[in-house]
């Protein structure tokens, strides 16, 4: 009688833990679940963060093991941001996580779960995502691997970049700087080239669709 009570009042928890690890949603109002959300004005690393007090550590005794739920739900959630048509991965997706699960088998389903979110999300972001080619593009235009862009884009603006910023011309700015770019890239080799025309057809992640804003104080 004793564990079918405790089991029945496991419900709401292991409906939450499952929600988290399956799909990495969290619906806690009353905050008593080991992870909390700290709003979406926090940094995306520190939006879920883990609550020590409310770890059952009968449940996961180790740092490894919360360490994996949380990144888990985290890796989930990121991928409900993805593409609409990618098919869930979770092997464990609809099937609800229950009291019984509780020692050995809940580590396993934490486990997989952390393994195939993990997957999933570097196939999204390695080959969806064409991530060689976007990191391309940050080193040139961001790391300065070619120079020559930012050098560029000083030397044409330098007299307007010297005024006040309330009689700066935007326009002006913007041109000198889609000019610098341009003069960029035509020096690019083919594969850039290539990895240009990749990332524009999936995610218009190209030095033409940067755009300059002005900061209202200066570092």
């Amino acid at each position: 009688m004793f564990e079918k009570l405790l089991e029945a009042a496991s419900v709401p928890y292991f409906k939450l833990l499952g929600d988290w690890l399956q799909k990495g949603l969290l619906d806690d109002p009353y905050y008593e679940f080991m992870v909390n959300y700290m709003g979406e004005e926090a940094p995306c690393e520190s939006r879920y963060e883990i609550v020590p007090e409310h770890v059952l550590e009968d449940f996961f005794p180790t740092d490894v093991a919360v360490k994996q739920l949380l990144d888990t739900g985290r890796y989930w959630n990121a991928l409900r941001y993805g593409p609409k048509n990618r098919k869930s991965a979770s092997p464990f997706d609809g099937q609800p996580v229950s009291f019984s699960d509780a020692g050995n088998t809940l580590a396993q389903i934490v486990q997989i779960n952390h393994e195939n979110a993990s997957r999933v999300l570097k196939e999204l972001l390695v080959d969806m995502g064409d991530l060689q080619g976007s990191l391309s593009i940050m080193k040139r235009y961001f790391l300065i691997s070619n120079g020559d862009f930012f050098v560029h884009f000083l030397d044409a603006a330098e007299e307007e970049l010297r005024k006040d910023v309330t009689e700066l011309s935007k326009g002006r700015v913007q041109h000198w700087l889609d000019s610098s770019i341009q003069l960029t890239e035509q020096n690019d080799d083919l594969w850039t080239r290539d990895a240009l025309k990749r990332a524009d057809q999936k995610y218009k992640l190209t030095p033409g669709a940067l755009r300059c804003r002005f900061a209202s104080i200066s570092l």
